[in-house]
């Protein structure tokens, strides 16, 4: 038997070795036709640019000491990621048609989870963070693939009275919950409630956001000199918070008790994240700044109760939960699981082996189910 592709899910089957004996016995062709969903531009696309970057992959080896080449590598393959998705954002704004916009909608959704996935793959496994510390790139990939909050400050800024703005409190709260605390301040710098004739609440709170200690890892910075500054400072918010520096005006106040890391405070600010996953960064940034790799799912667990529990997590909570527990088999079993093609799965599992963070005697991988069930977490 022999058989000839067709295209990109179809392969037509010969009974026969070749064509004289196929004539001869009068045996027709038979044609093996499967759906696939690589079959639209976009997909196609990825398929089609993601090859030269998974050659470059073959030359570099498996020499694991060389952790910036694969993140090189990594990040190429996230950026024509991200190329593909501000395609699908253009044809959105372009396309008519309710029924195509919906399918370039979740096209786009899609996109964004497997970038996000593979982001938080590249911060947790792939490269060796110093001493484990992780929370600056954690807040730096938050504010990559969370940016419900980018769009209220443009929203905001664009407004005709910004302080009356129905979301301005809201915006600064979601800013504050992203470490973007010189963006809360230049927000409350012109507020016509500042009062400088008198004791002056907004200068205070910006001191605060202002001096609030960031731990510099790269640079050299011991973990008990910058735990010293932060004791020191979380100190100060919480006297100023207990001497009613701000209780005139409450959204400053909340502003403060944040900065404090108070446990209720920050469980109030439920509704200014999208996700559970936002709500941990937020809290390691104000109660575990010191927080490494190993810690991380261990913090998760009250973030993940605080929107819905561990038995009601979606596939996207069961591979991020993975990825926060280190796991590296489990991750690509989940993806492979939940992901409706093997692009992903397949892409990452090769960078991961060849960077030595996935060892090749492992028989646990399982062939995908194909879940169709919804990959967006819950809010």
């Amino acid at each position: 038997m022999t058989a000839q592709w067709q295209g990109i899910n179809s392969i037509m089957i010969n009974p026969h070795k070749d064509i004289a004996m196929q004539e001869e016995n009068g045996a027709a062709l038979t044609e093996m036709k499967w759906g696939v969903d690589l079959n639209n531009a976009i997909n196609r696309r990825i398929v089609n640019e993601s090859h030269a970057t998974f050659l470059q992959l073959q030359d570099v080896g498996t020499d694991s000491s060389i952790d910036n080449k694969f993140l090189g590598i990594s990040v190429a393959y996230r950026s024509m990621l991200q190329t593909c998705k501000e395609e699908l954002n253009k044809m959105m704004n372009e396309e008519k048609d309710d029924s195509l916009l919906n399918d370039l909608r979740d096209q786009c959704d899609l996109i964004s989870i497997m970038e996000m996935v593979w982001h938080l793959t590249e911060i947790l496994i792939l490269v060796s963070q110093p001493g484990g510390y992780c929370l600056s790139q954690l807040l730096g990939w938050v504010k990559q693939h969370f940016t419900d909050v980018d769009e209220a400050v443009h929203s905001l800024i664009a407004a005709d009275d910004v302080y009356n703005h129905s979301e301005y409190w809201h915006t600064i709260n979601g800013l504050l919950l992203q470490g973007r605390l010189s963006e809360v301040a230049d927000l409350l710098k012109h507020h016509p409630q500042r009062d400088q004739s008198t004791y002056d609440e907004f200068a205070s709170i910006e001191e605060l956001l202002l001096k609030m200690p960031v731990f510099e890892v790269y640079q050299g910075q011991s973990v008990n000199d910058f735990q010293g500054k932060w004791k020191a400072w979380q100190e100060e918010c919480c006297h100023r918070f207990k001497d009613g520096d701000f209780d005139k005006i409450p959204q400053l106040k909340g502003i403060c008790e944040v900065l404090t890391g108070q446990s209720s405070a920050l469980e109030n600010c439920r509704n200014f994240n999208q996700s559970w996953y936002e709500m941990l960064v937020a809290k390691l940034l104000y109660t575990e700044p010191t927080v490494t790799i190993f810690n991380l799912k261990r913090h998760a667990v009250p973030s993940i109760n605080m929107f819905s529990s561990m038995d009601q997590l979606t596939p996207l909570d069961k591979i991020t939960v993975a990825l926060l527990a280190l796991d590296v088999h489990k991750t690509i079993q989940q993806t492979s699981e939940v992901l409706p093609n093997w692009w992903f799965s397949s892409h990452l599992a090769d960078l991961l082996y060849h960077s030595g963070k996935l060892p090749d005697n492992d028989d646990r991988y399982i062939l995908p189910k194909f879940d169709t069930d919804s990959l967006i977490p819950r809010k």
